[in-house]
């Protein structure tokens, strides 16, 4: 099965983490976000104006192929969620669950 290859690029140094595996750009989304959204701190989240999320390709876990094909995902900046966004999602939610 085919996989994508991802990384957090640091754009001052230039330098990437290495690879990891996620099964599509929105899945890679969801994991960048909860880190840019937590409360401890690590890579992603700590000078963030500076992270991007990068893919690199797909690797296929049968055959163990990777094709190269690096591609800008996001700005981890966009990935931080901001209280007003919260309430907002939490309140849309309600609404919506009281149409059900």
């Amino acid at each position: 099965m085919k996989t994508n290859l991802y990384t957090i690029k640091d754009t001052v140094t230039g330098e990437m983490l290495m690879p990891f595996t996620e099964k599509n750009d929105a899945t890679m989304l969801r994991a960048a976000k909860l880190m840019a959204n937590s409360q401890k701190e690590n890579y992603l989240n700590t000078n963030m104006g500076d992270k991007q999320v990068i893919r690199l390709g797909t690797y296929d876990n049968e055959t163990g192929v990777i094709e190269s094909k690096v591609e800008f995902v996001a700005n981890a900046m966009n990935l931080k969620t901001t209280i007003k966004e919260i309430k907002e999602e939490l309140l849309e939610e309600k609404t919506n669950g009281k149409k059900d």
